[in-house]
């Protein structure tokens, strides 16, 4: 093994020793960047403070073993101190540090009013650990159990001294010089404090650094949040902008619609009256059915394109109709709409009614509502739609006219089906998002009724529309269905 290999190991065994030690020992247990701070602080003063004990107790029992004639502080009350100072760094480990804190601080108070009382309130070594109390107390516990604790240092000292001045009490350290002990302890008692002040100052500047840190942290990303938010309310109002520009021209294509629809009935019309002339002529030769034949297809063609003229002027009414209409007819007139978008995408269109069903409303806007559910579901990829219009009555016994739009598409998402009734919110990649708002608005605000949605992803949706009857008129009691499909583009009964 070479001198660079081990000399790697022993590093790695190194870290690893010490960072065992300082988790197992040191490393801070509480909650809160204070409470972590008081606790690193007090294990630090709990570990050198049992260090410094030990240290003595192993040089007095050295000078014990060398000297019978020794007198001073028996050995086991050092050992009881240490066993104190054990049981002060075992709670602390255990998270108990504030009771640790106040037991040790109390303690270091009355060993040095014990040792202040017998050789003197003037005695340096006791004013030094007088302001090594109120150091630690600050630092530990808190600056106001700090005040607390000089007071009291400054009673005892007051107290200790006007009873030496009465009794005439001169203790003998002061006739006599210093000694080699005396400069020691008071180096040790220097030398802690100015510690722990530096632990002190040093455990706020982290924090401070920390403070910082976060403050710098938190300046940037509310900066980029900024920028990201500049960002979308552009990206945002340049979309609303874009879909005003649509409005505006379908605003304006409305406009002129209606010359351009009355324009092709005229022609219409003209090429209708002339084809019926001609099968009507009592000199055209009626011997050629094949002819008589074209002529009737033709005649129908103009008459169903008339119709679907028709229907389409109806949708771009704006005026507030009011009136008994037939919803079945309505439906209707929007399937004819669809008819030419359903068979480009192979989707067939299922209607089906009990019997005709007349309601008192605006048939303009049930009509638009029936002609969005159904372009919405050619438009999610259903193959299968099925449009269904019956009556329920409810617990109140009032009547419902329910009409349901069914597809076999690809759903919708739960997180955002509660969205979909939303101005402006679509899924599409084209389109302005406002079929589905304006649907729910127009059946609360025309009918009173409730426009609602249930859907399973990969299964398809299910649009329900139900308004209170005011007014039907059954006129068929026997079950309807009208079928639109690739295969068949004319209704049938």
């Amino acid at each position: 093994m070479s001198i660079k290999t081990a000399f790697t190991n022993c590093q790695g065994w190194y870290n690893r020793s010490a960072h065992y030690f300082y988790s197992t020992f040191l490393a801070p247990r509480s909650n809160g960047e204070d409470s972590n701070r008081s606790e690193r602080i007090l294990t630090y003063i709990l570990a050198i403070t049992i260090l410094i004990t030990g240290f003595f107790e192993v040089v007095i029992a050295i000078v014990i073993a060398t000297n019978n004639n020794y007198k001073g502080v028996p050995l086991s009350i050092f050992s009881c101190i240490l066993a104190i100072y054990f049981f002060l760094l075992y709670l602390t480990r255990r998270g108990k540090y504030l009771v640790a804190g106040y037991a040790y601080i109390f303690l270091l108070f009355f060993c040095i009013v014990c040792t202040s009382y017998r050789w003197g309130a003037s005695l340096p070594m006791g004013l030094l650990g007088y302001g090594l109390v109120v150091t630690i107390a600050g630092i530990v516990i808190s600056s106001r159990f700090g005040f607390i604790m000089a007071l009291l240092s400054s009673v005892s000292v007051i107290t200790i001294g006007l009873h030496e001045h009465f009794a005439h009490i001169l203790p003998s350290w002061k006739l006599s010089v210093l000694d080699t002990k005396d400069v020691i302890g008071y180096a040790i008692m220097i030398g802690i404090t100015a510690l722990l002040s530096r632990l002190s100052n040093k455990e706020m500047e982290q924090s401070l650094k920390r403070a910082r840190d976060s403050e710098a942290a938190l300046k940037q990303e509310r900066d980029n949040l900024e920028i990201t938010v500049r960002e979308r309310t552009k990206a945002l109002r340049e979309s609303e902008r874009e879909r005003m520009r649509e409005l505006y021209r379908f605003a304006e294509f409305g406009k002129l619609s209606g010359g351009i629809f009355h324009d092709l009935v005229g022609p219409l019309t003209a090429v209708t009256l002339s084809v019926e002339k001609l099968s009507t002529d009592s000199q055209f030769p009626t011997e050629n059915l094949e002819t008589l034949a074209t002529l009737k297809t033709a005649r129908d063609a103009t008459k169903r394109m008339e119709a679907f003229i028709s229907t389409v002027k109806k949708q771009i009414k704006t005026e507030d109709l009011r009136g008994l209409f037939s919803l079945n007819t309505e439906i209707e007139d929007a399937i004819a709409i669809l008819k030419h978008k359903a068979l480009k995408v192979n989707a067939q269109i299922i209607f089906t009614a009990d019997f005709d069903i007349t309601l008192l409303g605006n048939p303009l806007k049930f009509n638009q509502v029936v002609l969005n559910l159904i372009t919405n579901a050619i438009d999610a990829g259903a193959t299968q739609i099925a449009v269904a219009l019956f009556e329920k009555t409810t617990e109140n016994g009032e009547v419902l006219c329910i009409c349901t739009v069914t597809d076999n598409g690809s759903g919708i998402e739960p997180s955002i089906l509660p969205n979909i009734f939303l101005p402006f919110f679509t899924t599409k990649t084209s389109g302005l998002g406002i079929g589905l708002s304006t649907s729910r608005d127009i059946v609360t605000t025309y009918f009173s009724g409730t426009l609602s949605c249930e859907s399973n992803v990969g299964r398809g949706s299910t649009f329900t529309v139900a308004i209170l009857k005011n007014k039907s008129i059954p006129k068929n009691q026997h079950a309807k269905q009208e079928i639109l499909s690739p295969q068949n583009t004319t209704y049938s009964t």
